[in-house]
């Protein structure tokens, strides 16, 4: 009896250890979920603010070339050029900051396809696999963007084209950001 007894304590031991373990490995993950939930809120700010200057910026811009070649027969060479290098940074990080809001077009076949108790393993699936493609195209821009250095051609005034083109490396990494987190939370959207 004396032994049985002690394999049951010792049991019980065990089994206090691994809840032990469970429970602070649940904290740990809990509060990596929360850094992870700040730091996507914090991206969020700033992108939300990047977008408001970049399109005052395009705004201002656009219409001072037009006042210009419209009643002075002439414009700013550059603005042009710059214009368009905003309209790409407004794409990448607008497309970053619909992802973070989950604002974006879906194609919602496979809610169709699976079981409806289903429906947050997709979608976090498909936001892991979105995260797997925002990474390797990280990859490939980071190539791209040597390359480009290489060549070091101007995109206007005396900013160069690579210097521009980080946007690439920079919206692909804030919108990998945005899906990884889509795979933490709980939440299907």
């Amino acid at each position: 009896m004396l032994a049985v007894h002690g394999e049951h304590s010792q049991s019980k031991f065990f089994e206090r250890v691994w809840e032990n373990f469970c429970s602070q490995k649940f904290s740990q993950l809990l509060k990596m979920i929360l850094f992870f939930k700040k730091l996507d809120d914090g991206f969020g700010k700033i992108e939300s603010l990047l977008i408001i200057l970049i399109f005052a910026a395009m705004l201002f811009c656009a219409s001072l070339q037009i006042i210009l070649r419209t009643f002075f027969h002439s414009g700013i060479v550059w603005l042009d050029p710059f214009l368009r290098s905003l309209v790409l940074w407004m794409a990448f990080v607008g497309g970053a900051k619909t992802i973070q809001k989950s604002n974006f077009i879906k194609i919602d076949l496979a809610e169709k396809l699976f079981p409806k108790n289903w429906a947050l393993f997709v979608h976090r699936f498909l936001a892991f696999v979105a995260f797997g493609l925002c990474v390797y195209l990280l990859w490939i821009v980071f190539f791209f963007i040597r390359r480009e250095m290489e060549f070091g051609d101007i995109a206007f005034l005396k900013i160069k084209t690579w210097q521009v083109q980080l946007v690439f490396p920079l919206g692909l990494f804030l919108m990998a950001f945005h899906f990884f987190y889509k795979v933490l939370s709980e939440k299907s959207e």
